[in-house]
């Protein structure tokens, strides 16, 4: 199954690292983030869902962190 935000990506040919950049975090923040390796601020989520039109719930909904995330 392809999460929201890879989807977006693929449709408009963007990576990560682009999206990262727009955002305001690193790469591998957003990669650990969008993994369920890291917990998602409010902030990151409302800059992800304003860059990519995925909504807030659709990201709490896809990327649920692992139970052991920091």
């Amino acid at each position: 199954m392809t999460h929201p935000v890879d989807k977006y990506l693929e449709e408009t040919g963007q990576r990560r690292a682009d999206l990262a950049r727009l955002v305001g975090c690193s790469k591998g923040h957003l990669s650990n983030v969008l993994n369920g390796e890291k917990r998602c601020s409010l902030a990151l989520a409302l800059a992800i869902s304003s860059q990519t039109g995925v909504s807030p719930q659709d990201l709490h909904d896809a990327y649920l962190p692992r139970k052991d995330a920091a």
